[in-house]
């Protein structure tokens, strides 16, 4: 993402939570700075994933969406993967050593 990409994204992140009102029925929250975040919640919303905003901290209903979140955020790679570590190894998403071989490849991509 270019750098003039992600200060729009993360500068429509906290306009959402500017605007947005604090919905209690969201529980799950996404991880990673803002930028991160920001791509994190247009990828998912571009899937018809409801995501809702929480302050800045985009969120999700159920644990059920939170799963099909990261189950797409891991296969796609989208920034910020690697904020779940323990939530994609504890949901049965990816194996340790699956993980371990992705980041290693996302930190020689600069990634």
């Amino acid at each position: 993402m270019s750098e003039q990409k992600g200060l729009e994204g993360a500068v429509g992140l906290i306009t959402a939570a500017v605007n947005h009102r604090d919905d209690q029925a969201y529980h799950y929250y996404l991880d990673g700075d803002l930028c991160q975040m920001s791509a994190q919640r247009e990828f998912l919303v571009r899937r018809g994933m409801d995501v809702g905003q929480r302050d800045v901290y985009p969120v999700l209903r159920s644990e059920e969406d939170f799963k099909k979140a990261l189950e797409l955020l891991w296969r796609n790679r989208i920034a910020g993967w690697w904020h779940y570590h323990d939530k994609l190894i504890k949901y049965g998403i990816c194996t340790e050593d699956e993980f371990k071989r992705a980041l290693g490849i996302a930190v020689k991509k600069g990634k």
